[in-house]
């Protein structure tokens, strides 16, 4: 039995080839003759499914233009942007605004002066009525 133990493999390397890729080699004594016996194998890289760095996103989306971060007092600016729509667009929020900030329907604006410190947390929502199609995005304001 200790002759079969020791005739098993008595060490693996690993040394890397490039790229992640590496080399395994296994050592090991043949149990009739005990000639050393040597086997290398190449494992291959991983493949990235998605290599590099992600693109632009694609199709109907909003973001908003200016500060979501202002002073007690400041004026609040902000703005949607809509990217791959048609239109024309109708536009409703969801949450609690900060006391002096109102939001024009029409626009989807935000503006006025901030008078209540705290975290706002609102969502923009986006219909697109020329192709039906829907998108929001979350605005996280901050008035200190």
């Amino acid at each position: 039995m200790r002759k079969t133990i020791i005739a098993a493999i008595v060490a693996a390397l690993v040394a890397p080839i490039g790229a992640g890729a590496a080399e395994l080699t296994f050592y090991w004594r043949a149990p009739g003759s005990g000639i050393l016996q040597v086997k290398t194998v190449t494992i291959p890289s991983p493949v990235d499914p998605d290599p590099g760095q992600p693109g632009e996103p694609t199709g109907f989306r909003v973001t908003v233009t200016g500060p979501q971060s202002v002073a007690r007092l400041a004026i609040v600016d902000l703005s949607p942007i809509v990217a791959e729509g048609v239109g024309p667009y109708v536009y409703s929020y969801f949450g609690r605004l900060p006391t002096g900030v109102t939001f024009n329907a029409a626009t989807g604006r935000f503006s006025g002066p901030a008078l209540t410190v705290g975290t706002f947390t609102v969502s923009l929502e986006v219909l697109d009525t020329g192709t039906g199609q829907s998108t929001g995005i979350e605005i996280n304001l901050v008035v200190s």
